[in-house]
């Protein structure tokens, strides 16, 4: 079971090399970190070079996996549906999967970017 699920951002960053984001994952010592199917994909989407690609599928095979669901597919249709009723502006649909994702584990998310986030009142955010 996953402890804490991490933002695209934070994968990026680390693959990147940015020390910041390293050293925090590695900070967190036993605790199983996971990533959505999501940020799974966006990682690999986002690698420019091929030879960069080995790099990214070594990095993204240390955490787990989480795939989507129905339950996770509805809660983000019934999130979208209240936003657009309430007139709010609609996340990115990767962002609403991911925090879906991290709402149905009960577990909180590592981003860098918390306004992705804005409005998801029971999504616990960790930023770096």
């Amino acid at each position: 079971m996953i402890d804490i699920l991490l933002d695209t951002n934070i994968l990026i960053y680390s693959l990147e090399g940015q020390d910041k984001y390293i050293e925090f994952l590695n900070s967190l010592g036993t605790k199983r970190l996971g990533i959505s199917v999501i940020s799974y994909m966006e990682v690999l989407v986002g690698i420019d070079k091929q030879s960069d690609v080995k790099e990214g599928r070594e990095l993204l095979s240390s955490f787990e996996v989480y795939p989507l669901d129905e339950e996770i597919g509805e809660a983000a249709a019934m999130a979208l549906s209240s936003r657009k009723r309430k007139n709010l502006r609609d996340p990115k649909f990767a962002d609403i999967m991911i925090a879906q994702t991290a709402l149905h584990l009960r577990i909180p998310l590592i981003t860098n970017n918390a306004k992705d986030f804005k409005g998801f009142k029971k999504l616990e955010l960790i930023v770096p």
